[in-house]
């Protein structure tokens, strides 16, 4: 509760039940008739502001609840105040309250308007068990009470017939009451028990009043009273928990237990009080006997059926926030969870962390080693997420190979979180046998106290945006959200001021199935003669709105779509022309290709190559077919018998990106390699880390000593050329010697140096 609230409530309860208790046991009735008067009139008056303050923070049809009870609670007051002039224990002179407390019955009749949950929407099963309630308890409010009143107030008519009508109005609310506690459920659970109990006491209170009143016992229908200050109590802790309370996010799918039995309660008591309001007359003791044991079989009966109906529910509403495969929530529950977290923090600013998480290159193991392996995969992610996070915190799949991560409290505990996540991926996943390293691209957002409110949906789009710039930057890895990132928008979106990456991917396929991707190459120079000894081709898209599209652009969506077949195809394609026009003109040079990886499990491959190769006339040894080093092999035996079989056609095998994953030593020794490039992160640091010199100096020691020669990627200054030339590295490629160039700047770049030292100054 707010601190005004809480304070003000407290205040006025403590000292209702303190005077309550001095006037019980200080004072004569009269003294503490009045003192229940006026403590009710007290809480009243801070009920009715509870009220209001609660019907102004609420929305839909709690508005419309709290400002009934607003007015039936001013209507009580109206009754309570007539009442503090009425003798206790004269039922006439209580008549004008009694006529003033009608108002708050039928303002109470306002419970039917909290909303039901969506497993009893059924207004019929409401319809039927609103009416077996009603006569439960006009079957006790009779035997017990309304009989007494014709007795004892049959000379005065009017009082009777104001009694009547007020009991009847009680057993109506009390009716709502009882169906609103069965049904309700969620967050607002608490303050709906809370306000129907009040009710039902004020009810209970004013039945019993009457009764004592009408048996002649005045002074223990005064002090009955008491009940009057717990119930105006009770709806006063009601409307502040509205005040205060968190927003139901998401309506439960299976019924409250109150639900199972409540309902029920009345029907059983007024079985009781009617068999024994009649057991007396013999002809009727084992008729009622047996139709009391009879009406309770049948109660407990459909208590459990209802109770297996509602274990089946439990079941159904579980299974329908989890994800099947790994068991981890789905996409549904985190939303829920994480909308939950938002409203919590619009009320006690607590800070919240959003990780998005996903897996590069899984097709890939799609189609290496089969969908069971990839779901294999999927499942042994999702439980080490599990092992990485803390009590409380959330993990959801939220697409095919993406994760999410809900974290509250703490940033600092939350940024450890996310970095035992990335680090969990260190070590391999063991799946059917393979050791599988799976990188991640994983995206962070956190807000605190002090930023700004966001949605959920907000938050989750920061964490996938960090996330996609972790996966652009080619390096996946851990990306936290950061400014920049807000006004980074999708190249496609930036163009056309708006377009999706739907509208990117389809232009994508049309551009491979029309051959419209395009290849530059990057010159790899000899470090010992300085000749141009080869070149890589390298893929890049003219879109016709957005220009010339680096990878990164776009295969990201190659590759989650499966295209990255169609691609290769277009790009060794392309180049085999090519280079067998610069062998036609006396200039040819090695040319290196990236191979798709599974294409390395295809035993068609080594024919499929030799037979492009012998359509243009082309000797194999100028085609130097590149592997990545983290690629997956789903049969190590297969891919070094295609790989032989390449060799042995005289094509050249090398290993791209020496040093960017964990098993190139092992393929070295397994595979039959001719070469190796060491990756640009290991040699961009050689000049000014001893360390990182070490390293490519013991590479290019081993790979010597393998008969393996050594490429240098990402050379990007003069001292690094140098040095790796002092470290006997056998070839140099990077922008300190050519950017990527086109078709035409090749030609002329071959043409001129003709075996002689590279000169930069042919580029212009």
């Amino acid at each position: 509760m707010r601190a005004p609230h809480a304070a003000a409530l407290v205040l006025v309860g403590v000292s209702a039940i303190i005077a309550l208790i001095v006037a019980a046991l200080f004072g004569d009735t009269r003294i503490y008739w009045i003192v229940v008067c006026v403590a009710s009139a007290a809480l009243l008056a801070t009920a009715v502001w509870a009220s209001i303050r609660a019907a102004r923070v609420s929305t839909g049809r709690r508005r419309w609840l709290w400002s009934a009870m607003t007015v039936g609670l001013l209507g009580w007051a109206a009754g309570t105040a007539l009442s503090v002039t009425a003798a206790p224990g004269t039922v006439a002179a209580s008549v004008p309250a009694d006529a003033a407390h009608v108002a708050f019955w039928l303002a109470a009749c306002a419970l039917i308007l909290v909303p039901a949950t969506r497993w009893d929407a059924s207004w019929m099963r409401i319809v039927l068990d609103a009416m077996a309630v009603g006569a439960a308890l006009f079957v006790v409010a009779w035997a017990l009470v309304v009989q007494v009143i014709y007795r004892a107030d049959a000379q005065d008519a009017r009082a009777a017939a104001v009694s009547i009508t007020c009991l009847s109005a009680t057993v109506v609310v009390t009716t709502l009451a009882v169906l609103v506690v069965a049904r309700v459920g969620g967050r607002q659970r608490l303050f709906v028990v809370t306000l129907a109990t009040g009710v039902i006491v004020l009810a209970l209170t004013r039945a019993t009043s009457v009764l004592l009143v009408a048996g002649d016992a005045a002074d223990a229908a005064a002090y009955a009273g008491a009940g009057w200050v717990v119930g105006i109590l009770l709806i006063a802790v009601a409307a502040t928990l509205e005040v205060t309370a968190v927003p139901e996010v998401r309506e439960s799918a299976v019924p409250p237990r109150t639900s199972l039995w409540l309902p029920y309660l009345p029907i059983a008591i007024a079985s009781f009080v009617a068999a024994a309001a009649f057991m007396g007359v013999p002809q009727l003791a084992p008729m009622l006997g047996a139709a009391l044991v009879m009406v309770m079989c049948v109660i407990v009966r459909q208590f459990l059926v209802l109770w297996d109906n509602r274990r089946l529910m439990v079941a159904f509403a579980e299974q329908a926030l989890r994800d099947p495969l790994t068991g981890v929530g789905n996409r549904a529950l985190f939303a829920d969870r994480l909308t939950h977290a938002v409203d919590l923090r619009q009320r006690d600013r607590s800070p919240i962390t959003v990780l998005a998480l996903d897996l590069e290159d899984f097709k890939m193991v799609n189609v290496s080693l089969g969908h069971p392996a990839g779901d294999c995969l999927l499942t042994a992610v999702a439980g080490r997420l599990l092992s990485c996070l803390r009590t409380g915190d959330t993990v959801a799949r939220v697409g095919g190979d993406e994760f999410a991560v809900l974290m509250e409290g703490d940033l600092d505990s939350a940024r450890a979180v996310a970095h035992r996540v990335e680090q969990s991926f260190d070590q391999p996943f063991v799946i059917e046998g393979h050791e599988v390293m799976i990188r991640p691209s994983i995206g962070v957002v956190a807000i605190s106290g002090h930023d700004s409110d966001v949605s959920g949906e907000s938050l989750l789009a920061r964490a996938e945006a960090a996330m996609h710039a972790a996966r652009a930057d080619g390096l996946g890895g851990l990306r936290t959200y950061s400014a920049e990132l807000a006004d980074r928008q999708p190249a496609v979106s930036a163009a056309r001021g708006g377009g999706t990456a739907v509208q990117l991917l389809g232009e994508l396929r049309r551009a491979i199935d029309r051959a419209e991707l395009s290849v530059v190459y990057q010159p790899q120079i000899d470090l010992a003669t300085g000749a141009v000894v080869g070149v890589e081709a390298l893929v890049r898209w003219p879109h016709p709105e957005l220009g010339v599209l680096e990878p990164d652009r776009f295969l990201p969506l190659v590759r989650h779509h499966g295209l990255m077949p169609a691609v290769t195809g277009v790009v060794v394609g392309k180049a085999l022309d090519d280079l067998a026009s610069w062998h036609e003109q006396g200039c040819a040079v090695r040319l290196a290709v990236n191979l798709f990886a599974p294409s390395l499990g295809d035993v068609e491959l080594p024919l499929t190559v030799a037979w492009g190769l012998a359509e243009r006339n082309l000797p194999a040894e100028l085609l130097t077919i590149e592997i990545t080093e983290d690629l997956v092999l789903d049969n190590l035996h297969r891919t070094r018998s295609i790989l032989g079989d390449l060799r042995a056609r005289g094509i050249r095998i090398s290993i791209d990106d020496f040093g960017s994953g964990y098993s190139a030593l092992s393929y070295m020794r397994e595979l039959p390699v001719d070469e190796m490039k060491i990756c640009r992160e290991l040699v961009q640091p050689i000049v000014d880390d001893p360390r990182a010199e070490a390293v490519v100096g013991a590479v290019i020691e081993v790979a010597h000593v393998l008969g393996a020669a050594v490429v240098a990627e990402g050379v990007e200054d003069e001292h690094t050329d140098i040095r790796l030339r002092q470290l006997g590295c056998d070839v140099g490629q990077g922008f300190y010697y050519s950017r990527p160039l086109g078709y035409d700047t090749v030609t002329a770049l071959l043409a001129a140096q003709s075996g002689r030292r590279f000169d930069r100054s042919v580029l212009g």
